[in-house]
């Protein structure tokens, strides 16, 4: 492979791009937790599963979280698939906070 496509592969933080039911994933283990909402969805767990869901913040800014979904218990979650906390999102996830008054889960 090329220098270029094996950065593309690789990604901004040496993540690896995954494919997964047609899906491409930014990383192999944002696709591995997608798998796992998926499965739970398909088992009745939780609801209303939405993949790379986009959060409007100030200053059009744009978050957008890999998943969102309702817990059995008629709680909305929003997920983040993390390798690497970088500043970036530190920002976003105190702005969605501050709009939303709801806490982005990280999961890495």
């Amino acid at each position: 492979r090329s220098a270029r496509s094996l950065a593309y592969l690789l990604g901004k933080y040496k993540n690896v791009k995954t494919e997964f039911k047609g899906m491409s994933f930014a990383s192999g283990k944002e696709a591995a937790g997608v798998a796992g909402l998926i499965l739970m969805e398909e088992q009745h767990q939780i609801f209303g599963l939405r993949l790379q869901v986009r959060f409007p913040l100030e200053g059009g800014v744009v978050y957008v979280a890999d998943a969102v979904y309702i817990d059995d218990k008629l709680e909305p979650h929003i997920v983040d698939f993390k390798g690497c906390r970088t500043r970036e999102f530190i920002n976003k996830s105190k702005q969605f906070k501050e709009r939303y008054g709801q806490a982005i889960e990280e999961i890495g």
